[in-house]
């Protein structure tokens, strides 16, 4: 939420928050994702009233390990938290894959810290392989996961234990998958034009867009309980 150059699609526009967020809401989108890095929540929610079915998350970067640190980083989330109809989040990531600091106690003071003020209703990490999720599935405190899931990769969820609750991400691979003439400056192209290429002849079979083929997709794997799909949009004609 709120990243104007997130993705393959950076156009530099500025974004009228207000306006997005309430047509969001229209349309019937209750649950909203960002992070700190993106420079979100300054108000935006304020006078949006709580009816208990938006749920909203945030991820934390560059986690400290100082006492001082610390002491700063559950301020700042305490303060952003203040400005959403609910005054909590739904859930808080960590958003550095250090799998010595998931591991240390300092993460886990955090993580508890930020359960027991009310800040989040739940706390996990953000993954990118399924090493990230072996480790994730080990932490006592983790019950919050968010993992990349589309036909280049396929998560092993497995590997968590089943009260953890799960948000796939990156079903489109980041536009790619749905927007092939945006693939030529990724590193990985040729992979990239050639899963493209078998997922248009799918479409085309079904008679389906290469979108909705991806959404498809990934709604057949939130079967297992407490699961969810995020997306991003830079508009409401995308979404």
């Amino acid at each position: 939420l709120f990243n104007a150059n997130y993705g393959l699609f950076r156009n530099g526009k500025a974004l009228d928050k207000m306006s997005y967020l309430q047509q969001c809401l229209s349309m019937g989108f209750y649950q909203f994702d960002g992070a700190q890095l993106y420079g979100e929540f300054k108000g935006e929610f304020a006078n949006i009233p709580d009816d208990g079915r938006m749920e909203i998350y945030t991820k934390i970067k560059g986690t400290p390990s100082s006492n001082a640190g610390k002491r700063t980083l559950i301020q700042s989330l305490v303060d952003s938290a203040r400005t959403l109809p609910s005054r909590h989040y739904k859930g808080v990531y960590f958003h550095d894959t250090d799998h010595e600091y998931w591991k240390s106690d300092h993460a886990k003071e955090i993580a508890t810290k930020i359960v027991a003020k009310g800040i989040g209703n739940v706390i996990g990490v953000s993954a990118y392989n399924d090493g990230d999720l072996a480790v994730a599935g080990k932490l006592s405190w983790c019950s919050l996961v968010q993992i990349p899931l589309n036909p280049l990769f396929i998560p092993d969820i497995t590997l968590l234990p089943s009260n953890v609750d799960i948000v796939y991400r990156s079903i489109f691979l980041q536009g790619a998958l749905i927007k092939p003439e945006f693939c030529s400056n990724h590193p990985q192209y040729k992979t990239l034009q050639a899963a493209v290429e078998a997922l248009q002849e799918l479409s085309t079979l079904f008679r389906i867009t290469l979108a909705e083929l991806m959404i498809r997709f990934a709604l057949s794997f939130t079967n297992r309980p407490n699961t969810s799909v995020v997306v991003g949009a830079r508009s409401t004609e995308s979404l």
